[in-house]
């Protein structure tokens, strides 16, 4: 029964997907994810449907999407990638309004919850991400994930994890771990958002050599009950680390920690 329901949701979702591409008209303006509506006009039933939408036919102007208040928690992985026709200008702002994205993964290759593959220009506002799995790397920006803001939101590991791969957010050279050697992502600003749980609850990893990652910003931000790291800063330039509230008040499994670590950040 679990597998026909699994067979059947995802054959909606298709379907859904393919509802969209038929018009193949780049978004803009304002649309909406809305759980409690069919996939249909300007709504998006799920974010996993509005990520294969846009990762198809792109923009073609400045896009707000509006998440409906109340209307999450929504159970998905949606994953967003170079978006055609994004840009400074050309933007894509994702308005949370205080709703839940949450994802149980069990699996190694794919431990995200939100995953930015490359996507660049997204303004995300008062959006909550969880990871709940034995994988929870929660928000994952890889592949030159370039010009991202993250403001008032969340992202919150398992309580009191010991786990490696619980990680409430990164930048990593791969989406599967973290990893040096390639570009992650540069001029990342993370400001005004809540940071939970996690081995690492921040880590900022990618190039160990020049240029390194540029311009990446946490300002205003609180990073509470990691692990081991509460913010692993690592090869990054001309990057900055302000006004943020560090701290542990409600983890009962404790280790040797460090608040915030900055290696090798010329610039800074």
């Amino acid at each position: 029964m679990k597998n026909n329901y699994r067979t059947i949701k995802a054959f909606v979702v298709l379907l859904s997907i393919l509802a969209f591409r038929v018009a193949a008209q780049p978004l803009s303006g304002t649309v909406t994810i809305n759980s409690g509506q069919a996939t249909g006009g300007t709504n998006f039933q799920t974010f996993t449907v509005f990520a294969a939408t846009i990762n198809s036919v792109g923009i073609s102007g400045p896009l707000v999407v509006n998440v409906a208040p109340n209307s999450g928690p929504y159970v998905e992985q949606p994953a967003f990638t170079n978006i055609t026709g994004a840009s400074l200008t050309n933007s894509i702002t994702i308005n949370g309004n205080g709703n839940l994205l949450t994802f149980s993964s069990s699996n190694s290759a794919q431990p995200w919850t939100l995953l930015m593959n490359g996507a660049k220009y997204f303004y995300f506002n008062n959006l909550n991400v969880q990871g709940t799995g034995t994988y929870a790397y929660v928000c994952v920006l890889t592949n030159a994930a370039d010009f991202n803001t993250f403001s008032s939101c969340t992202f919150s590991c398992p309580a009191n994890t010991t786990s490696s791969s619980h990680v409430a957010f990164m930048t990593s050279a791969s989406s599967t771990g973290l990893s040096t050697g390639a570009n992650s992502a540069n001029y990342t600003s993370v400001l005004n958002c809540q940071m939970f749980s996690g081995y690492y609850c921040m880590m900022w990893y990618g190039l160990t050599g020049t240029p390194y990652q540029q311009g990446n910003r946490i300002i205003g931000c609180s990073i509470q009950d990691y692990y081991v790291y509460g913010c692993y800063f690592y090869y990054q330039a001309n990057g900055n680390v302000s006004y943020n509230t560090v701290e542990r008040p409600t983890r009962t499994t404790l280790s040797t920690f460090y608040g915030i670590m900055i290696y090798y950040n010329p610039g800074g």
